[in-house]
């Protein structure tokens, strides 16, 4: 009952602090079981010698009865190393879900703010206020966290002066997946730097799918995929913990490519041009005055984006209100956090009839470099403004908040390095513990089977190198190359002949030595020593102990006769 009880926590919590509790559990477990199999088996052995003797035990006084404790801790280490080496085939064959909803997120809420169809200027600052992880990603090349990491998730394109929300309620379409859960979003481009990360993603009141611009191909067992009008993805998995791999493609055009484009917009992206029907028009004004001698859109992006970044202050506190919080922002209080600013660029950016829509996802985070994870908390919550490009059919990312605004400042000293390695123990745990599904088993079984090539490989070669020495040997030892060369390789061969009997009476030598070594006998005279004292306590008039020179063999079978020696003894 209390193993199963262990179980069920190990489905309710997905601290890696029960991972030690569990190891602390079941060491006690098998001690415990060793313990009364001992008893046990020291009754019966007792019953049966002195039955006939009419003598009671008295398990309070019989000196026998003594447990070797100092043993048991031993021999339960022995029992859970080979317990564990039976499972391990056992436990990566069975997958698990992932999906403990106890003690998720820390504690925390999912999310709510910042992932939806509507989002209201100033939601945000609450959630960047909270500490708890929102997902764990771990990149294929640790180099590629150098760059700015963002990873995208709901889009909006309508403001109304209040909050975003989306144009387009076209239903969305169902992906249908491949094989092995490969899902192929977008046809592959000319331009392919593909980045893989796989996500353990929180659970989060919007199921969303997370991943670096432009997410080409997606790896996850969900049974059933949505993908917006505006490219966004979503899953049905409801309020659980969810495990995928993304392959993104962060390939962009060149600068002076952007520079020089300058195709119309047609019809199709004027849902991202599109204004309130009314606002404030010192807006449309002052995004005139920072663009008017820029002839392109990609440096109109750029200085708008560095105006708001040099001008203007970062906080959480919601200080902007009105009719029109965006005019509140840009005129008076000039102060906000990443909403303010993305919204303030995407709706000026639109007076100069640039496309624009705004993106709510997560920007950086913690790298933990004992789990080899990038950590991304709720406080890492970022939204950004993507300008359409029509000539090159691309959005680029600005992000027009400055700096103070990142929230990625980790702890330091010696909590620091503690919590880093909380961390790094709980993704081991989250990762081939709690959330190791089909997807994880192909990734190992894919693993196992190019390690196994590549040592067939390698073995292939060192007995093909070996074979073509041994050719070459030959063909000196025929006198193919001359005297000389037969004189050297005449020498080589006697010289690892030599070598190769020397290290074979080596090894018999140890061998021995080691077989004579007198731990084997101490050894083997310790575990037979309660029956030695209990053969002593029994012994009337026979001879008792074993010779001090007695097979292995002997040994053997005088162990597994203990019972029939006691039974000779008897008066």
């Amino acid at each position: 009952m209390s193993f199963f009880e262990v179980l069920l926590a190990a489905g309710l919590s997905i601290s890696a602090l029960y991972f030690a509790s569990f190891i602390a559990y079941l060491l006690v477990m098998v001690c415990a079981v060793i313990a009364f199999e001992i008893r046990k088996t020291s009754f019966a052995v007792e019953r049966s010698v002195v039955g006939d003797l009419e003598k009671k035990r008295d398990p309070s006084s019989d000196g026998n009865a003594t447990l070797p404790v100092r043993r048991l801790p031993t021999a339960a280490v022995g029992l859970i190393v080979f317990i564990v080496a039976l499972a391990l085939p056992l436990f990566f064959m069975l997958p698990r879900g992932g999906g403990s909803g106890l003690g998720a997120n820390n504690g925390g809420a999912g999310t709510t703010t910042g992932f939806g169809d509507t989002v209201r200027l100033g939601g945000s600052g609450l959630i960047q206020e909270n500490n708890s992880i929102a997902m764990r990603v771990k990149f294929e090349n640790e180099l590629e966290l150098q760059s700015e990491v963002y990873f995208r998730g709901a889009v909006l394109d309508s403001f109304d002066n209040r909050s975003w929300s989306r144009s387009k309620n076209t239903p969305p379409n169902l992906i249908i997946k491949g094989e092995r859960d490969f899902v192929a979003v977008e046809p592959l481009s000319e331009r392919r730097n593909f980045t893989k990360q796989t996500f353990i993603v929180e659970p989060m009141d919007i199921p969303m799918i997370f991943g670096v611009p432009r997410i080409m191909v997606l790896q996850a067992g969900f049974p059933l995929l949505q993908r917006d009008a505006y490219g966004s993805i979503r899953h049905k998995n409801g309020f659980e913990r969810v495990t995928y791999t993304v392959y993104s493609d962060r390939s962009t055009p060149a600068e002076s490519a952007l520079r020089a484009d300058k195709v119309a917009y047609t019809t199709d992206v004027q849902n991202y041009r599109d204004l309130p029907d009314v606002y404030d028009r010192r807006i449309a004004d002052l995004a005139k005055q920072i663009t008017e001698k820029i002839g392109n859109r990609y440096d109109k992006a750029k200085a708008v984006e560095e105006h708001l970044r040099n001008n203007f202050g970062y906080t959480l506190q919601q200080k902007a209100g009105g009719d029109e919080p965006l005019a509140d922002f840009l005129f008076n209080v000039r102060e906000g956090h990443c909403e303010y600013f993305a919204t303030a660029m995407a709706v000026m950016l639109r007076t100069q009839g640039i496309a624009t829509r705004v993106v709510n996802g997560f920007h950086g985070g913690e790298y933990n470099d004992t789990a080899g994870v990038l950590v991304v908390r709720q406080r890492n919550a970022h939204a950004w403004v993507e300008v359409y490009f029509p000539g090159e059919d691309a959005w680029i990312t600005f992000d027009p908040t400055p700096a103070s605004g990142e929230n990625d400042v980790a702890a330091t000293g010696f909590v620091g390095t503690m919590n880093k390695y909380l961390e790094a123990l709980e993704t081991y745990w989250i990762e081939n513990f709690v959330a190791f599904d089909n997807q994880e088993q192909r990734s190992l079984a894919s693993s196992v089977r190019t390690g196994f090539l590549n040592y067939q490989q390698a073995i292939a070669g060192y007995l093909g190198r070996t074979q073509d020495a041994a050719a070459e040997w030959l063909a000196d030892i025929r006198g193919d190359k001359g005297w000389e060369a037969r004189r050297d390789a005449a020498i080589y061969g006697i010289a690892y002949l030599i070598a190769t009997l020397l290290g074979i009476v080596l090894l018999v030598w140890s061998y021995r030595k080691m077989v004579r070594l007198k731990v084997w006998q101490r050894l083997w005279d310790r575990l037979l020593r309660d029956g030695k004292r209990r053969s002593s306590s029994f012994t009337s008039g026979c001879r008792s102990g074993w010779p001090k020179r007695v097979s292995f063999a002997n040994r053997i079978r005088r162990r597994w006769n203990l019972r029939m020696r006691l039974e000779c003894r008897r008066p």
